[in-house]
């Protein structure tokens, strides 16, 4: 069997990719031709037509897979296999929530989000943006917006406990009392009124007086001498955080 077959194009010089065709190479041993290339990395390897020409090409001697890598770890570094199974960071978790409801039409939470004009800055829509801006996720935290009507963007977002975002949702219950208006939440962590009595009170109808009796009668009831008028309680429109 001739070391080269007679009739073979003639590949040296040409470049697929991130691989120089540097010469002919010894044929294998079913006569098929091969090729030694150099690939952009500095790397030699022998390869044979069809992985330099056609579909199912490569694109380099293997590095241009480890640099992809790479670059998916650079990324996020937040996503790994543990026995077999996916595992994300709070952070990751939380980007990628917020791209669902806000990208995602079949996302159940869409509605309340990108289905209401809730969007996502363009910066944002990769994780390792987000993660640059906001940082790892205190425990006891998630993602919240400080204007709820807002988009999702660095100005606008934070990490934030389950009572500071529902004191920021759009159906938030405010009360005002003596000048100071805040949510039945924070009336509750003030006050010491368990926040399911003092929101089955707001249902109720009850004035802010009766809502708020426990602590108006206690010691520490700076709010004794409040006239009914400054008692009015003030609703916002209802939604979501």
């Amino acid at each position: 069997m001739p070391k080269y077959p007679v009739r073979c194009e003639d590949l040296t010089g040409r470049t697929f990719e991130r691989l120089t065709v540097l010469e002919r190479a010894e044929n294998r041993r079913d006569g098929s031709a091969q090729w030694k290339c150099q690939c952009k990395c500095g790397n030699i390897r022998t390869l044979r037509r069809h992985h330099l020409i056609g579909k199912d090409a490569y694109v380099s001697c293997g590095c241009y897979s480890a640099e992809a890598t790479g670059k998916r770890a650079l990324s996020h570094g937040h996503t790994r296999r543990v026995n077999g199974r996916s595992s994300t960071s709070p952070e990751y978790r939380s980007w990628n929530a917020m791209i669902q409801r806000c990208l995602n039409p079949n996302a159940p939470e869409y509605k309340y989000y990108g289905g209401r004009g809730i969007s996502i800055c363009e910066k944002w829509k990769t994780f390792a943006s987000f993660y640059a801006d906001m940082g790892d996720r205190p425990p006891g935290k998630s993602l919240d917006r400080k204007d709820p009507n807002g988009n999702y963007e660095p100005s606008n977002c934070r990490w934030a406990t389950r009572s500071e975002q529902a004191s920021n949702k759009r159906n938030s219950l405010l009360i005002a009392f003596k000048g100071k208006s805040q949510c039945a939440m924070d009336w509750s962590q003030e006050t010491g009124i368990p926040y399911s009595t003092i929101r089955g009170r707001c249902k109720r109808g009850l004035s802010p007086e009766e809502i708020l009796k426990e602590f108006i009668t206690s010691d520490k009831a700076f709010l004794r001498d409040v006239s009914p008028a400054e008692l009015s309680p003030v609703l916002e429109t209802p939604s979501l955080p």
